[in-house]
């Protein structure tokens, strides 16, 4: 069976980070924040076919390049269903914030808490973290946590961008990320990895 493997960009808004997760050929990829040509670049030098876009929230910062991503390789964007109406509204993703006019294509997929993808031996679980947007999500993937902006190194997502919730967001961390295993590895939305036991002890938020 093929190992699962991570590469990380990072994008200059504000670093938010870009995931491909891959196993064999089959490529996902995760907030696509990064210029095109840095993805294709990688898909390409690694022989990667990528098979989906997911979104684990609807922030400008995090989905600035899915149009050019989805038209470049003809693949599907998933969005939870609470942050779909949101992902194209630039008063509601933050394009207005930062003076962007961009028209964003209307995601493919509602994605539900609990939802399995399957690609090869590539297999990812939707966990619904609310908090920092009411469908911010966290991808479960093997022993690997994408957080998006629920969860960062020794920190947590804002609340007060105007959808957040700090009530849900710590019933987010305590009730569901933290009940993962310790070992489990924290790929954030912006900054470095971390793990679920390291935040566990840590973290002041949650400790």
């Amino acid at each position: 069976m093929n190992r699962t493997e991570v590469k990380r960009f990072t994008s200059k808004m504000l670093g938010a980070n870009c995931y491909l997760l891959f196993s064999g050929n089959d490529c996902v990829i995760i907030d696509p924040c990064v210029k095109p040509e840095i993805i294709d670049k990688f898909v390409k030098d690694r022989g990667l076919k990528p098979v989906l876009v997911l979104i684990t929230h609807s922030h400008i910062d995090h989905i600035l390049y899915v149009n050019e991503v989805c038209q470049m390789y003809q693949i599907e964007t998933a969005v939870h269903k609470d942050d779909f109406n949101e992902f194209t509204q630039n008063n509601k993703n933050g394009s207005n914030l930062f003076g962007f006019k961009k028209e964003l294509r209307k995601p493919d997929r509602i994605l539900e808490n609990m939802d399995k993808f399957t690609f090869g031996s590539l297999s990812i679980k939707v966990i619904s973290t609310p908090g920092h947007t009411p469908g911010s999500v966290s991808f479960l993937c093997d022993n690997m946590v994408f957080t998006g902006d629920t969860l960062f190194y020794l920190s947590i997502g804002r609340t007060d961008l105007g959808r957040g919730s700090s009530s849900k967001i710590m019933h987010s961390l305590k009730e569901e990320l933290m009940e993962l295993p310790d070992e489990t590895i924290v790929y954030p939305g912006h900054g470095t990895f971390t793990s679920i036991g390291f935040e566990k002890e840590n973290n002041p938020f949650i400790i």
